[in-house]
């Protein structure tokens, strides 16, 4: 999991330029496992 939002959040910088939050996208992402 951690790969896979590491992977988003240097996308993320990318194509705006801005550093993504990755503490808050690994929460999100572990909560919406937690769902499953």
């Amino acid at each position: 999991l951690g790969m896979l939002v590491r992977q988003g959040a240097l996308s993320f910088k990318i194509w705006t330029g801005v550093d993504a939050p990755i503490e808050t996208m690994m929460a999100a992402a572990l909560i919406e496992l937690a769902k499953r």
